[in-house]
C-alpha cells in the first residue's frame, strides 16, 4: 500500500505508462500533450535519475488510452483525441498505424497470449464506441515482456 512518487513535474499528465525491455526507462504516455511521450531514466532499483524528457511528440494529439513496446524496442500508442493507434520507433520516429476513426476507436492497447485464437504478434484494443468489439493490430513482433529484464535478470512471463 505504500506509494512513492517517481515523477514529480506539475506540466506533465501522464495517464499511461510503459517501460522499455531492460526496465531502464518509463515512457509516459499523457493528456493535453499536443501528442507528447515523455521518457524517465531509471536506475536499477527503478527509481527515477533526473527529470523527464521529451521522447517523441507528433503521437496523436494527446489523449494516450495505452502504452506498449515491442521485443524490438518499439513503443505502441493508442490515442483517444484523434482515435488512431501510432508506433514511435527507437530513433523517436512516429508512424500511424491505424488512421483515425471516430467509430472503431481501439481505447487502450494489450498484446495477445497466443492462446485461444488470440495472435502473440499483435496488439488488441477494446473498442466501447464500435459495439463492444476487439480490434486487432498485427504488429510482426511479440511482446516486448518476450525479452524484458528487471535489473539485468529475466522477468518471468
Amino acid at each position: 500500500g505504500a506509494v512513492t512518487m517517481v515523477v514529480n513535474d506539475p506540466s506533465i499528465y501522464g495517464h499511461s505508462l510503459a517501460f522499455n525491455q531492460d526496465s531502464t526507462v518509463l515512457y509516459i504516455g499523457t493528456i493535453g500533450s499536443s501528442g507528447t511521450i515523455y521518457q524517465q531514466p531509471l536506475d536499477a532499483d527503478l527509481n527515477a535519475v533526473g527529470s523527464p524528457t521529451v521522447y517523441a511528440t507528433g503521437v496523436g494529439a494527446g489523449y494516450h488510452d495505452g502504452l506498449e513496446i515491442d521485443e524490438c524496442g518499439n513503443l505502441y500508442a493508442a490515442d483517444y483525441s484523434t482515435r488512431g493507434f501510432y508506433r514511435v520507433d527507437t530513433a523517436g520516429n512516429v508512424t500511424t498505424m491505424v488512421a483515425a476513426d471516430s467509430t472503431g476507436y481501439g481505447h487502450g492497447a494489450k498484446w495477445g497470449s497466443g492462446l485461444g485464437g488470440w495472435r502473440d504478434d499483435a496488439i488488441y484494443q477494446p473498442q466501447p464506441y464500435a459495439g463492444d468489439t476487439v480490434r486487432e493490430v498485427v504488429i510482426g513482433f511479440h511482446s516486448g515482456d518476450t525479452v524484458r529484464t528487471w535489473n539485468g535478470v529475466p522477468a518471468p512471463l
